[in-house]
């Protein structure tokens, strides 16, 4: 059953990173995404870790780009939630690395509007608030 193979490497991609070994991490995302269907929402979650993953391994352009395309599907297929906050929080934290703080804060607002959680948000307010001031500061810093 795919579902069972989809989980398992939910499972070792999770063990990979906690282990700091992104690069078997990326592998299993991999993995993980050719077993779902082109429209399942799933994708989102395995395409914001596969992209966190890249800016783990200092692959910044690979994340940058996998985050983008992370947001374009999820704006394709209608999808607001907070593996979108992700992915905008995690290319506004790339982009304000890059010193394109403009473009880092509008994506800090848009997370902002998909996350819920009074701790992220105040994470995220931090980072803004960071970007606002020239500095570069990731997440829980």
């Amino acid at each position: 059953f795919a579902a069972d193979g989809y989980e398992r490497r939910v499972f070792a991609a999770e063990g990979f990173e906690a282990t700091g070994a992104y690069g078997r991490a990326v592998q299993a995302w991999r993995a993980a995404a050719q077993l779902l269907p082109a429209g399942d929402p799933r994708r989102l979650h395995v395409g914001v870790k596969l992209a966190e993953d890249f800016a783990a391994r200092g692959e910044r352009q690979d994340a940058i780009s996998a985050f983008i395309a992370d947001i374009r599907y999820a704006k394709a297929r209608g999808l607001r939630n907070a593996d979108l906050g992700e992915a905008y929080s995690g290319l506004a934290d790339l982009l304000a690395a890059k010193g394109e703080t403009r473009a880092a804060r509008r994506n800090y607002r848009a997370a902002l509007e998909l996350t819920a959680s009074p701790e992220v948000r105040a994470d995220i307010l931090r980072r803004l608030k960071a970007a606002d001031r020239g500095g570069v500061h990731g997440r829980g810093e």
